[in-house]
């Protein structure tokens, strides 16, 4: 996960997979609609992959950055935000990681 240039203390990195309605769902469109609900909700875009799931589905796998004071209640509020926008069937929160000082050379 490459962070540099950015202020990292304190913040901590969300990973959440969004399963969209169906393989007929634009992925790229669906991941602007993300993108956009998950800076509304004091996040920020940093990562976004797809994942195979069968059939012609494919999740989106998406990183955010959220201030570790905005995380310590959860990502629930965010997940929900991310369920009730267009396309999505659901959104559900894999991994969560504070990220610590590291020093880049």
């Amino acid at each position: 996960m490459d962070l540099r240039g950015r202020d990292i203390v304190g913040k901590v990195v969300v990973t959440v997979k969004v399963m969209p309605e169906s393989p007929e769902v634009n992925l790229e469109e669906l991941q602007q609609k993300v993108g956009k609900v998950i800076e509304e909700n004091k996040g920020a875009m940093h990562k976004a992959e797809t994942q195979p799931i069968g059939f012609g589905l494919n999740a989106l796998l998406l990183s955010y950055i959220i201030d570790e004071d905005d995380a310590k209640g959860g990502t629930d509020p965010i997940d929900k935000a991310i369920m009730e926008t267009e396309g999505v069937n659901t959104a559900e929160t894999t991994e969560v990681t504070k990220v610590v000082d590291v020093s880049f050379g």
